[in-house]
């Protein structure tokens, strides 16, 4: 009841709280600074609310100023906003601002440059995104307290252990320690943060502009469009835009998504090795190490990579998948629930990771045909069958996007030269780097292997590593030989290792490049080593777990000592690491989208092949051909004109629209309405040919095909067969207990 109440509050201040205030374009102040105009709204008065400044102006430069709200001496923390670039062909600018109280001295300025610019329009809107944003917020304690005290009560009741009330308050710590630095008032300047924030804002942006589910970035490339939706998967990312749409800042977000993340991690980690060793103090050590691991780590705050930060979540539930695929017994037959935790884990990893859905398909087929004389069981072939056809069927929205325009576009993908990979490949140092030590992966001199920054898996796996095999060759298992959890720590330990042994410089990665053609695409599309890291932590995790589970069967002193090391070695490893990373690493803070641009990608990945995005920019449409050209409208991946052509030869716009597949253009004129498909422009643009003679109305808009709205229907129909079986199992189990 609370949590309706909430939402309905929220909703009613939505609507209740709209309103936009216009104010003149002659109420400013004029100033010039070092030959740079400036046009200022003084003195505006606004009660607290989240707010969008909208202003429209005219300017024949392609960047012609920037505007910024401020308000002079208000304290910290309660006004919030970045700005917002001015581009002469956009027209107009918005952006919002966060105000937690009220002000009578809101300043608005509008730096027009040196070669002028005019305003035409000044207003602020209020977003009424106070009240969604608060409700949000207020609903999650709601749902937190309701939580806790449903806990509470089954403790007394006896219906939830003591024991599984001190592991949920271990993991609650764990949570807590390893998110610390995303509870600031700032963020880390990751080196993929800005490419990442700019993928959600596509989805937000897509959203807005009324597609679902959001296949190119409208607002990308300077308004252009960009496929980074249909390129990489983004499943995950639909929460973060959320938290945007909702009225939560950039900034905002990305610190909770990167909790979130964290969350995950530690929730997924804990339930998969506590199901593979059926102990929840080992569980809870695992989830600790893995959340705290060097890669773990470098990959979310360093790179700030949230896409393979999401695949490294799921890996541990990869491997109990298999493992529980593995080890049932014959009679079990063919379940959704026991395909259950491979179908999760792997769906989320293939709408999240290309690459790291390449490997761990790889990886999967190695591992399935070392083992072939198991795999062909009946009972585990099946679900294995099960598995993978589920999953298909679940991520078949967006790999058949994914699989249509990797196969029939011609796009850039990174493609590395014939060293790169030998150049890029990690030395044999890093797999035991422990500490934060500052230097430069790339130097190959003995001094600089050893004065390397921490990218590795750490000196605690491989110690654990080299203890699991020191101990087996030495025959202290041999009475553990059939148990299951001793054949998956062997299994684990050699698969780990090997993957640490081809991330490093000793293997010859540049031999196996130059023998052939096809060896040299594939070798140079995985960029680098230091991706077979993720698989090799995971993996390492359950050799670790392996220890700690003999040693607790055989000595509980050895088990002890055993925990107390790995204590240290989280505290002195990933928590020193963590803070020294909050010390060092840059402290930005993004709230507008415009603070992280919206014309650069990484290598310009995803654009089509030959496009120059140096010279991509806002920008009017280019004619050719045409006698007339009128009432021009950009929208998100649209644009309309109308156009009176030459009555000899056929002409020609070219539009500020990535041509992707997908678009057509659709004619209306005194001698009827038809549609076809649009070509490419100057630069890879959408050019929309106008016919000899043709007056009238043009339309050109992205549009789905067929077979796209026939993949969503099938992941959706996919996904309420499995919740509809899953609500009958748990009826079943309820009736069976009475």
């Amino acid at each position: 009841m609370i949590s309706l109440a909430l939402i309905c509050l929220s909703a009613v201040g939505f609507f209740a709280s709209r309103k936009t205030y216009e104010y003149p374009v002659s109420g400013f102040e004029e100033s010039t600074v070092e030959d740079t105009a400036y046009q200022t709204y003084t003195d505006i008065g606004l009660f607290p609310g989240i707010y969008k400044v909208c202003v429209e102006y005219e300017s024949e430069l392609t960047e012609a100023g920037y505007s910024k709200a401020y308000i002079p001496g208000y304290p910290d923390g309660l006004f919030f906003t970045n700005g917002e670039p001015l581009y002469g062909a956009l027209g107009y600018t918005e952006y919002e601002m966060w105000l937690y109280g009220y002000t009578g001295h809101l300043y608005v300025d509008v730096n027009k440059g040196s070669n002028g610019l005019t305003v035409t329009s000044f207003k602020i809107e209020n977003t009424g995104k106070l009240f969604t944003m608060t409700g949000t917020a207020l609903l999650f304690v709601a749902v937190l307290l309701s939580f806790l005290i449903i806990w509470k009560d089954g403790l007394e009741a006896g219906l939830i252990t003591k024991e599984q009330s001190a592991v949920l308050f271990s993991l609650i710590v764990i949570c807590f320690f390893s998110s610390t630095m995303y509870m600031t008032g700032y963020q880390y300047s990751g080196i993929d943060m800005t490419y990442h924030l700019n993928r959600i804002e596509g989805i937000v942006d897509g959203l807005h502009a009324g597609f679902f589910p959001v296949r190119l970035e409208p607002k990308w490339v300077m308004g252009h469009g960009y496929a980074a939706a249909t390129m990489y998967g983004n499943v995950l990312l639909y929460f973060p835009a959320l938290l945007r749409i909702l009225g939560f800042s950039v900034l905002m977000t990305q610190n909770i998504y990167s909790v979130f993340l964290n969350i995950i991690c530690v929730a997924v980690a804990y339930y998969s090795f506590y199901m593979i060793f059926r102990d929840r103090e080992i569980g809870v050590i695992l989830s600790a190490l893995y959340v705290f691991s060097i890669y773990h780590t470098d990959k979310l705050v360093v790179l700030s990579a949230i896409g393979e930060v999401s695949v490294l979540d799921m890996m541990p539930l990869v491997i109990y998948g298999l493992y529980q695929i593995y080890t049932c017994s014959e009679e079990t037959g063919v379940s959704l629930r026991l395909c259950a935790p491979l179908i999760i884990a792997l769906s989320v990893i293939v709408q999240s990771h290309a690459l790291t859905t390449e490997l761990t398909a790889i990886l999967i087929a190695i591992f399935c045909i070392v083992f072939f004389k198991y795999t062909i069981k009946r009972n585990i072939l099946l679900n294995l069958l099960l598995s993978a056809g589920t999953v298909l069927l679940i991520s078949a929205w967006f790999l058949v996007p994914f699989l249509d325009y990797f196969i029939t576009q011609n796009l850039h993908f990174r493609y590395y030269g014939r060293n790169s990979i030998q150049s890029n490949s990690r030395s044999i140092f890093q797999l035991f780097a422990h500490f934060y030590i500052v230097g430069r992966a790339g130097e190959k001199g003995l001094m600089d292997k050893l004065n390397i920054d921490v990218e590795g898996v750490g000196l605690i796996f491989m110690l654990f590593a080299f203890v699991f095999v020191i101990s087996w060759i030495a025959g202290k298992y041999k009475s553990e030989r059939q148990n299951s959890i001793m054949l998956a720590g062997k299994i684990c330990t050699v698969f780990g290792l090997l993957l640490l042994l081809v991330s490093v410089d000793i293997f010859p990665w540049d031999k196996i490049q130059y023998l052939n053609t096809v060896t040299l695409a594939l070798v140079g599309m995985l960029e680098n080593t230091y991706r077979f890291w993720g698989w090799g932590t995971a993996l390492l995790t359950v050799s670790a777990g392996c220890v700690m589970y003999f040693a607790k069967k055989r000595s509980h002193r050895r088990y002890k000592f055993m925990v107390s090391i790995v204590i240290v070695c989280i505290v002195t490893s990933g928590m020193f690491y963590m803070d020294y990373l909050m010390r060092d690493h840059n402290a930005l803070r993004i709230y507008n989208p415009a603070s992280m641009g919206r014309g650069f990608i990484s290598d310009q990945e995803f654009l089509v092949e030959g496009t120059v995005l140096e010279d991509i920019e806002y920008r009017y449409p280019t004619v050719e051909n045409v006698d007339s050209f009128d009432n021009y409208t950009k929208g998100d991946l649209t644009a309309s004109f109308d156009v009176t052509a030459s009555d000899e030869v056929s002409g020609y716009v070219d539009l500020p629209l990535l041509q992707y597949k997908q678009y057509k253009a659709y004619y209306q004129s005194n001698e009827g309405k038809w549609s076809e498909g649009t070509y490419f422009g100057k630069n890879n643009v959408v050019r929309a040919k106008i016919p000899a003679g043709f007056s009238g109305h043009v339309l050109v808009r992205y549009t789905e095909p067929w077979y796209f709205r026939m993949a969503e229907l099938i992941s959706l129909v996919a996904v309420i067969c499995i919740l509809l079986y899953w609500h009958r199992m748990k009826a079943e189990n309820r009736r069976s207990k009475i």
